[in-house]
Protein backbone atom coordinates (compact mmCIF):
# COMPACT_ATOMS: atom_id res chain seq x y z
CA UNK A 1 0.00 0.00 0.00
CA UNK A 2 1.16 3.19 -0.89
CA UNK A 3 0.96 6.68 0.92
CA UNK A 4 0.52 9.30 -1.47
CA UNK A 5 0.01 12.90 -0.60
CA UNK A 6 -3.72 12.75 -2.70
CA UNK A 7 -4.70 10.98 0.04
CA UNK A 8 -3.26 13.04 2.78
CA UNK A 9 -4.94 16.50 3.70
CA UNK A 10 -1.63 18.32 4.69
CA UNK A 11 -3.43 21.69 4.82
CA UNK A 12 -5.11 20.40 8.51
CA UNK A 13 -2.41 19.21 10.29
CA UNK A 14 -1.13 20.53 13.86
CA UNK A 15 1.31 20.09 15.80
CA UNK A 16 -0.09 16.58 17.05
CA UNK A 17 -1.57 15.84 13.19
CA UNK A 18 2.27 16.07 12.36
CA UNK A 19 3.23 14.16 14.77
CA UNK A 20 0.86 11.29 13.89
CA UNK A 21 1.71 11.59 10.26
CA UNK A 22 5.48 10.78 11.51
CA UNK A 23 4.69 7.76 13.17
CA UNK A 24 2.38 6.63 10.16
CA UNK A 25 5.59 7.11 7.68
CA UNK A 26 7.37 4.83 10.23
CA UNK A 27 4.42 2.42 9.85
CA UNK A 28 4.05 2.69 6.39
CA UNK A 29 8.38 2.01 6.02
CA UNK A 30 8.69 -0.13 8.75
CA UNK A 31 12.05 -1.88 6.98
CA UNK A 32 13.49 1.24 5.65
CA UNK A 33 13.57 3.44 8.62
CA UNK A 34 14.90 0.39 10.49
CA UNK A 35 17.95 0.18 8.10
CA UNK A 36 18.08 4.13 8.65
CA UNK A 37 18.08 4.15 12.36
CA UNK A 38 20.67 1.16 12.62
CA UNK A 39 23.03 2.42 10.15
CA UNK A 40 23.02 5.82 10.71
CA UNK A 41 20.80 7.56 13.48
CA UNK A 42 22.08 5.04 16.55
CA UNK A 43 25.38 4.62 15.50
CA UNK A 44 25.92 8.67 15.21
CA UNK A 45 24.14 9.34 18.28
CA UNK A 46 26.57 6.52 19.88
CA UNK A 47 29.65 8.24 18.56
CA UNK A 48 28.31 11.68 19.54
CA UNK A 49 27.53 11.00 23.36
CA UNK A 50 30.88 8.87 23.40
CA UNK A 51 32.90 12.48 22.32
CA UNK A 52 30.86 14.41 23.84
CA UNK A 53 31.79 12.47 27.40
CA UNK A 54 35.37 12.32 26.54
CA UNK A 55 35.89 16.22 26.03
CA UNK A 56 33.59 16.83 29.42
CA UNK A 57 35.86 14.29 30.97
CA UNK A 58 39.15 16.30 29.85
CA UNK A 59 37.84 19.26 30.33
CA UNK A 60 37.44 18.28 33.63
CA UNK A 61 40.82 16.76 34.38
CA UNK A 62 42.23 20.04 33.02
CA UNK A 63 40.40 22.30 35.01
CA UNK A 64 41.34 20.79 38.09
CA UNK A 65 44.97 20.84 36.97
CA UNK A 66 44.54 24.50 37.46
CA UNK A 67 44.38 24.45 41.06
CA UNK A 68 47.27 22.57 40.98
CA UNK A 69 49.19 24.73 38.76
CA UNK A 70 48.40 27.93 41.32
CA UNK A 71 50.01 25.95 44.29
CA UNK A 72 52.87 25.04 42.19
CA UNK A 73 56.04 27.40 43.80
CA UNK A 74 55.89 29.62 40.51
CA UNK A 75 56.28 33.46 41.50
CA UNK A 76 55.86 34.97 38.14
CA UNK A 77 52.55 35.74 37.66
CA UNK A 78 52.96 35.95 34.07
CA UNK A 79 53.81 32.43 33.92
CA UNK A 80 50.54 31.33 35.37
CA UNK A 81 48.06 33.01 33.29
CA UNK A 82 50.15 32.17 30.16
CA UNK A 83 49.49 28.41 31.39
CA UNK A 84 46.07 29.21 31.63
CA UNK A 85 45.64 30.74 28.49
CA UNK A 86 47.28 27.81 26.98
CA UNK A 87 44.41 25.32 28.60
CA UNK A 88 41.69 27.64 27.28
CA UNK A 89 42.66 27.70 23.70
CA UNK A 90 43.22 23.67 23.99
CA UNK A 91 39.73 23.90 25.71
CA UNK A 92 37.98 25.96 22.74
CA UNK A 93 39.84 23.72 20.15
CA UNK A 94 38.77 20.66 21.28
CA UNK A 95 35.23 21.71 21.50
CA UNK A 96 35.52 23.12 17.98
CA UNK A 97 36.78 19.85 16.85
CA UNK A 98 33.54 18.30 18.81
CA UNK A 99 31.42 20.55 17.09
CA UNK A 100 32.31 19.94 13.49
CA UNK A 101 32.65 16.36 14.01
CA UNK A 102 28.43 16.23 15.74
CA UNK A 103 27.72 18.40 12.98
CA UNK A 104 28.74 16.64 10.20
CA UNK A 105 27.06 13.31 11.52
CA UNK A 106 23.74 15.38 12.33
CA UNK A 107 23.84 16.45 8.22
CA UNK A 108 24.17 13.30 7.67
CA UNK A 109 21.11 11.73 9.74
CA UNK A 110 19.15 14.38 8.02
CA UNK A 111 19.74 14.04 4.47
CA UNK A 112 19.04 10.25 4.88
CA UNK A 113 15.97 10.17 6.89
CA UNK A 114 14.10 13.61 5.16
CA UNK A 115 15.07 11.87 1.75
CA UNK A 116 13.40 8.91 2.71
CA UNK A 117 10.70 10.05 4.28
CA UNK A 118 9.94 12.80 0.89
CA UNK A 119 9.62 9.58 -1.14
CA UNK A 120 7.41 7.82 1.03
CA UNK A 121 5.51 10.83 0.58
CA UNK A 122 5.48 11.22 -2.74
CA UNK A 123 3.81 7.31 -2.48
CA UNK A 124 7.32 6.02 -4.26
CA UNK A 125 8.65 3.17 -3.42
CA UNK A 126 12.48 3.81 -2.04
CA UNK A 127 15.28 1.45 -0.55
CA UNK A 128 18.05 2.59 1.88
CA UNK A 129 20.64 1.96 -1.80
CA UNK A 130 18.65 4.63 -3.36
CA UNK A 131 18.65 7.21 -0.81
CA UNK A 132 22.78 6.66 -0.13
CA UNK A 133 22.60 7.54 -3.99
CA UNK A 134 21.18 10.93 -2.95
CA UNK A 135 23.44 11.92 0.18
CA UNK A 136 26.40 13.43 -2.00
CA UNK A 137 24.43 15.69 -3.59
CA UNK A 138 22.09 16.25 -0.58
CA UNK A 139 24.74 16.84 1.86
CA UNK A 140 26.37 19.13 0.00
CA UNK A 141 23.24 21.60 -0.32
CA UNK A 142 22.75 21.04 3.41
CA UNK A 143 26.37 21.90 4.38
CA UNK A 144 26.67 25.01 3.01
CA UNK A 145 23.82 25.82 4.11
CA UNK A 146 24.25 25.13 7.35
CA UNK A 147 27.53 27.19 7.23
CA UNK A 148 25.24 30.46 6.13
CA UNK A 149 23.25 29.81 9.06
CA UNK A 150 25.77 29.81 11.34
CA UNK A 151 27.68 32.52 10.02
CA UNK A 152 24.27 34.47 10.53
CA UNK A 153 23.91 33.81 14.16
CA UNK A 154 27.71 34.09 14.73
CA UNK A 155 27.04 37.98 13.52
CA UNK A 156 24.11 38.31 15.48
CA UNK A 157 25.70 36.99 18.94
CA UNK A 158 29.07 39.62 17.51
CA UNK A 159 27.02 42.10 16.95
CA UNK A 160 25.22 42.00 19.99
CA UNK A 161 28.08 41.82 22.34
CA UNK A 162 29.73 45.05 20.63
CA UNK A 163 26.77 46.72 20.84
CA UNK A 164 24.74 45.72 24.22
CA UNK A 165 27.63 44.98 26.51
CA UNK A 166 29.83 48.53 25.66
CA UNK A 167 26.34 50.37 26.70
CA UNK A 168 25.81 48.35 29.58
CA UNK A 169 29.37 49.35 30.65
CA UNK A 170 28.93 52.85 29.89
CA UNK A 171 25.86 53.31 31.68
CA UNK A 172 26.64 51.31 34.86
CA UNK A 173 27.81 54.54 36.60
CA UNK A 174 24.70 56.31 35.78
CA UNK A 175 21.97 54.22 36.89
CA UNK A 176 21.24 51.98 40.42
CA UNK A 177 22.63 48.64 40.21
CA UNK A 178 19.23 47.28 40.03
CA UNK A 179 18.03 49.10 36.61
CA UNK A 180 21.58 48.14 35.32
CA UNK A 181 20.90 44.00 36.13
CA UNK A 182 17.26 44.76 34.69
CA UNK A 183 18.39 46.47 31.94
CA UNK A 184 21.19 43.56 31.26
CA UNK A 185 18.04 40.78 31.73
CA UNK A 186 15.79 42.59 29.11
CA UNK A 187 18.54 43.13 26.77
CA UNK A 188 19.85 39.21 27.02
CA UNK A 189 15.64 38.05 26.74
CA UNK A 190 15.61 39.95 23.97
CA UNK A 191 18.41 38.08 21.91
CA UNK A 192 17.24 35.25 23.03
CA UNK A 193 13.70 35.54 21.90
CA UNK A 194 15.53 36.36 18.27
CA UNK A 195 17.41 33.58 18.37
CA UNK A 196 14.43 30.93 19.42
CA UNK A 197 12.65 33.20 16.24
CA UNK A 198 15.09 32.17 13.63
CA UNK A 199 14.92 28.60 14.86
CA UNK A 200 11.38 29.07 13.89
CA UNK A 201 11.60 30.71 10.52
CA UNK A 202 14.55 28.55 9.82
CA UNK A 203 13.27 24.89 10.57
CA UNK A 204 12.03 24.24 7.45
CA UNK A 205 15.64 24.41 5.20
CA UNK A 206 16.81 21.11 5.83
CA UNK A 207 13.60 19.34 3.95
CA UNK A 208 14.14 22.76 1.32
CA UNK A 209 17.81 21.75 0.52
CA UNK A 210 16.57 17.72 -0.22
CA UNK A 211 13.41 18.33 -1.96
CA UNK A 212 14.33 21.86 -3.83
CA UNK A 213 17.85 21.09 -4.31
CA UNK A 214 18.63 25.01 -3.42
CA UNK A 215 20.96 26.01 -0.74
CA UNK A 216 22.57 29.11 0.96
CA UNK A 217 20.71 32.39 1.44
CA UNK A 218 17.99 30.72 -1.39
CA UNK A 219 17.13 28.13 1.21
CA UNK A 220 17.24 30.23 4.46
CA UNK A 221 14.55 32.42 2.54
CA UNK A 222 12.42 30.24 1.23
CA UNK A 223 12.00 28.63 4.78
CA UNK A 224 10.96 32.07 6.21
CA UNK A 225 8.47 32.67 3.28
CA UNK A 226 7.24 29.10 3.62
CA UNK A 227 6.85 28.92 7.12
CA UNK A 228 4.35 32.07 6.87
CA UNK A 229 0.96 31.18 8.53
CA UNK A 230 3.13 27.86 10.57
CA UNK A 231 4.89 29.94 12.69
CA UNK A 232 3.05 28.45 15.83
CA UNK A 233 3.03 25.08 14.54
CA UNK A 234 6.74 24.78 14.11
CA UNK A 235 7.11 26.44 17.53
CA UNK A 236 5.05 23.73 18.97
CA UNK A 237 7.05 21.16 17.47
CA UNK A 238 10.28 22.37 18.53
CA UNK A 239 8.79 23.42 22.30
CA UNK A 240 7.90 19.81 22.26
CA UNK A 241 11.14 18.45 21.28
CA UNK A 242 12.98 20.66 23.81
CA UNK A 243 10.44 19.20 26.72
CA UNK A 244 11.11 15.44 26.00
CA UNK A 245 14.72 16.26 25.49
CA UNK A 246 15.89 18.63 28.14
CA UNK A 247 15.16 15.92 31.23
CA UNK A 248 16.87 13.23 29.64
CA UNK A 249 20.02 15.95 29.21
CA UNK A 250 19.95 16.59 32.74
CA UNK A 251 19.23 13.50 33.75
CA UNK A 252 22.18 12.54 31.89
CA UNK A 253 24.29 15.12 33.42
CA UNK A 254 23.80 13.56 36.83
CA UNK A 255 24.45 10.47 35.99
CA UNK A 256 27.99 11.05 34.54
CA UNK A 257 29.17 12.25 37.79
CA UNK A 258 28.82 8.45 39.13
CA UNK A 259 30.65 5.42 38.84
CA UNK A 260 31.61 3.92 35.73
CA UNK A 261 28.37 1.89 35.38
CA UNK A 262 26.16 4.44 35.68
CA UNK A 263 28.36 6.41 32.65
CA UNK A 264 27.36 3.17 30.94
CA UNK A 265 24.10 3.70 31.11
CA UNK A 266 23.81 7.83 31.17
CA UNK A 267 25.51 6.70 27.94
CA UNK A 268 23.17 4.08 26.62
CA UNK A 269 19.75 5.78 27.46
CA UNK A 270 20.89 9.35 25.96
CA UNK A 271 21.91 7.59 23.02
CA UNK A 272 18.68 5.95 22.50
CA UNK A 273 16.98 9.03 23.44
CA UNK A 274 18.36 10.55 20.81
CA UNK A 275 17.64 8.09 17.79
CA UNK A 276 14.13 8.33 18.51
CA UNK A 277 14.42 12.25 19.05
CA UNK A 278 16.33 12.68 15.97
CA UNK A 279 14.41 10.32 13.74
CA UNK A 280 11.11 12.29 14.87
CA UNK A 281 12.65 16.00 14.27
CA UNK A 282 13.71 14.62 10.55
CA UNK A 283 10.17 13.14 10.24
CA UNK A 284 8.13 16.02 11.34
CA UNK A 285 10.25 18.51 9.51
CA UNK A 286 9.42 16.97 6.52
CA UNK A 287 5.87 16.35 6.89
CA UNK A 288 5.31 19.92 8.11
CA UNK A 289 7.45 21.28 4.76
CA UNK A 290 4.41 19.54 2.45
CA UNK A 291 2.14 21.24 5.38
CA UNK A 292 3.29 24.65 4.53
CA UNK A 293 3.60 24.16 0.71
CA UNK A 294 0.13 22.93 0.83
CA UNK A 295 -0.92 25.89 2.77
CA UNK A 296 0.81 28.34 0.33
CA UNK A 297 -1.06 26.32 -2.72
CA UNK A 298 2.31 25.63 -4.20
CA UNK A 299 0.97 25.27 -7.49
CA UNK A 300 0.72 29.07 -7.58
CA UNK A 301 2.88 30.52 -5.05
CA UNK A 302 5.88 27.98 -5.46
CA UNK A 303 5.64 26.62 -9.06
CA UNK A 304 3.48 23.64 -10.90
CA UNK A 305 4.71 20.19 -9.61
CA UNK A 306 6.72 18.34 -12.27
CA UNK A 307 5.79 14.56 -12.52
CA UNK A 308 4.02 15.03 -8.89
CA UNK A 309 7.12 16.61 -7.52
CA UNK A 310 7.64 20.14 -6.15
CA UNK A 311 9.20 22.29 -8.79
CA UNK A 312 12.99 22.05 -8.51
CA UNK A 313 12.58 18.29 -7.33
CA UNK A 314 15.02 15.81 -8.27
CA UNK A 315 14.16 12.06 -7.94
CA UNK A 316 17.02 10.43 -5.89
CA UNK A 317 17.30 7.69 -8.60
CA UNK A 318 18.77 10.65 -10.78
CA UNK A 319 21.58 10.45 -9.05
CA UNK A 320 21.65 6.65 -9.20
CA UNK A 321 24.96 4.90 -11.35
CA UNK A 322 22.89 2.03 -11.35
CA UNK A 323 19.73 2.56 -13.02
CA UNK A 324 19.88 4.69 -16.56
CA UNK A 325 16.53 4.14 -17.70
CA UNK A 326 14.23 6.90 -18.60
CA UNK A 327 11.87 8.44 -15.94
CA UNK A 328 7.67 8.26 -16.48
CA UNK A 329 5.38 8.58 -14.36
CA UNK A 330 5.03 5.06 -13.32
CA UNK A 331 8.60 4.62 -12.66
CA UNK A 332 9.98 3.22 -8.96
CA UNK A 333 13.25 2.90 -7.59
CA UNK A 334 14.66 -0.50 -7.11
Amino acid sequence: MKMGMESINFRKLGPVGILKQAVSLLKQKPKLFLQVTVCFIYPFAAITQFLSYGYIAWMNRLIASWGVTQQLQIHDQLSKNLITLLDLARLLEGYLLLLIVVTALALVTMVVVICAAAETLKGQTVTLRSVMAFLPAGLKRMFLTDVVSLIFVLGMTVGYALVVCPSIICISALVPQSVLILLIVVTYVIFVIGLVYLQVVWSLWPAIAVVDEIWGTECLCKSVSLVKGKRWTSFSLMAIYMIFGGPAGYLTVKLMHGSYASIIAAGLMMSAMSTVLALFLCLTRTVLYFVCISHHEHSTSFGSQINGYPAGYKHPQEYSEIEKKPINEKSVLI
